[in-house]
């Protein structure tokens, strides 16, 4: 799992190291991607539909 933080920094998460993340905009819980935008974590998806 990649996690993107503001300063544009990427990490890869083991998925058993996980914590659960849920986007604040969809609320799905699923994705592989995730960044952190102004101390809300969203999905890739809701990134690029552009909220």
């Amino acid at each position: 799992m990649l996690v993107t933080n503001e300063d544009g920094c990427t990490k890869v998460v083991r998925k058993r190291d996980v914590r659960r993340y849920c986007c604040s905009v969809c609320k799905h819980s699923n994705s592989t991607r995730w960044r952190f935008i102004n101390d809300a974590v969203k999905c890739e998806k809701c990134i690029r539909s552009g909220y």
